[in-house]
């Protein structure tokens, strides 16, 4: 896999074999968008701020858009929006604070899913127990990208 980084550190591009993402940012860090050819990501995602810099949705171009609810500074979980009207609303995961989370509309019966943390906070791994799977998250990046959105 290669990466590439603007002048700030954010990661700009990746690539493996004929696949690619691109990710578009706005002041502050903010990502406001995503393309990408890789196999299960949406094609394009935008994503939208509410004036306080908190992220309030991401818009796939194909799919439910999420909505993100927050306490205080913290995002507490994600909600799936197609704007039908029916299930609008639908929880779909719960943070544990910057530990984890639980992917599923019941915390009590979801998928858990940790994260390791190295000596700035950024997230490092996903630990995911159901599956005895440890996965590597932006490797050689300082980024925090793959924290729960802020």
């Amino acid at each position: 896999m290669t990466y590439s980084y603007d002048e700030l550190g954010r990661m700009t591009s990746k690539a493996r074999g004929s696949y690619s993402a691109s990710y578009g940012y706005q002041y502050d860090d903010r990502m406001t968008s995503v393309v990408s050819t890789f196999p299960g990501d949406p094609f394009i995602t935008s994503y939208d701020y509410g004036g306080d810099g908190l992220r309030r949705s991401r818009i796939p171009e194909v799919g439910d858009e999420t909505w993100y609810n927050w306490a205080g500074f913290s995002v507490i979980n994600e909600e799936d929006y197609d704007g039908t009207g029916v299930g609008d609303g639908t929880l779909n995961r719960t943070y544990i604070g910057n530990l984890g989370d639980i992917a599923g509309s019941n915390p009590a019966t979801g998928t858990e899913r940790y994260y390791t943390h190295d000596h700035r906070d950024n997230m490092t791994m996903k630990v995911t127990p159901s599956e005895k799977n440890f996965t590597p998250l932006f490797p050689n990046s300082t980024s925090a990208h793959a924290a729960p959105p802020r």
